[in-house]
């Protein structure tokens, strides 16, 4: 959830743990969406190309996967739930080379963050600023309900589990 706008310098982010050093084959969640639509549907949480996101740092380099960008290769409605997976991973970031298109999220895992950073404010051009309220849409308020976070087919929270 982030309480501002998408400019305020501000985040809210989850550390996925036990992951360093495996090969990534598969990343998703649940997203609290309602009614009707896909991923990007405007009822319930918000889901854009930058946020919520998956930011993987691997052996090779950085890669981030956005909610809507690439868009999921498994897409399944649930009864208020959206199960949304990607694999296998696609992401983008400066190891896809100088297109700075999608490309397979590689190399050993050293870190895979989540992150929410869009707020309730879109922009109405591209970078440079400015950023202006438009409205948005009814999903731009600046949340998303996450839940079963996906990591090479295990959910957090199950599988084995280490005291460190």
């Amino acid at each position: 959830m982030k309480t501002g706008p998408t400019v305020n310098f501000a985040a809210a982010t989850a550390d996925l743990i036990n992951i360093k050093g495996i090969t990534l084959t598969e990343l998703g969640y649940d997203i609290r969406k309602f009614g009707p639509g896909t991923h990007s549907g405007p009822q319930g949480s918000h889901c854009g190309a930058g946020a919520p996101r998956f930011n993987v740092s691997t052996s090779i380099g950085f890669f981030f996967l956005g909610c809507s960008s690439p868009p999921p290769n498994m897409e399944t409605l649930g009864d208020g739930w959206l199960r949304l997976r990607w694999n296998p991973p696609m992401g983008f970031g400066a190891a896809c080379g100088p297109t700075f298109g999608p490309c397979p999220i590689t190399g050993t895992v050293q870190r895979i963050q989540i992150v929410f950073d869009e707020g309730y404010l879109t922009p109405t051009t591209t970078f440079p600023l400015p950023f202006v309220n438009t409205g948005g849409g009814p999903d731009e308020f600046g949340a998303a309900i996450l839940d079963n976070i996906d990591v090479n087919g295990t959910l957090v929270g199950r599988g084995p589990v280490s005291a460190n």
